[in-house]
């Protein structure tokens, strides 16, 4: 796996958590247009303070996220290799040496990264905006707010739904491609087995 693409994961997933903090603090604070304006006034410092906070913010989520989501991922992964003894997808990468393989598994393991946070990002986003949108929204000047709150509220569930959804399929093949993969390659090793 190439580290820029680590980095860009963290990183897109940092700017999100940002997101919603900033939701949160500016939902449960006064707010004005004014306040964003000094964010669009000094973007250059705005953009570098929320790069270098995302990155390792994104790291700190996509942990909480993985914990959040780690039994899950120990009943998928039972689900294809019963009992104690598991097969790590590190070990047949070291076995098999293919690196249409290593590649495969990077590309499986990246979206897996990219859902588990965009879930928890997305519930996030969901609640920080809902609470957002039904303190300031009149401030605002939104004409239909309750009509607003529920289409967001909704739009965030269906996304949060969604992103999990994606999660735990990528999860199934991840984990069935890992034992599938060793067992082809012990068959080739061992034919007589």
């Amino acid at each position: 796996m190439n580290t820029t693409e680590i980095f860009v994961e963290h990183l897109i997933t940092g700017l999100m958590t940002i997101l919603w903090i900033l939701l949160f603090i500016l939902g449960f604070n006064d707010f004005s247009i004014s306040n964003l304006a000094l964010f669009i006034e000094f973007k250059g410092l705005s953009f570098i303070l929320f790069s270098t906070m995302a990155y390792p913010i994104g790291i700190f989520t996509d942990d909480l996220a993985d914990y959040l989501l780690k039994k899950w991922d120990d009943l998928i992964k039972e689900k294809y290799q019963p009992g104690k003894d598991k097969i790590s997808v590190s070990k047949v990468l070291i076995e098999v040496k293919s690196e249409e393989m290593s590649k495969l598994f990077n590309y499986m393991r990246t979206k897996i990264r990219i859902a588990r946070s965009a879930s928890l990002n997305f519930f996030m986003l969901t609640i920080s905006s809902t609470i957002f949108l039904s303190i300031h929204g009149h401030s605002l000047g939104l004409l239909n707010l309750n009509r607003t709150v529920i289409t967001t509220c909704l739009s965030g569930i269906i996304l949060t739904l969604w992103s999990l959804w994606s999660w735990r399929r990528t999860t199934y093949a991840f984990h069935k491609k890992t034992i599938f993969v060793y067992n082809e390659y012990k068959n080739i090793q061992n034919p007589s087995e």
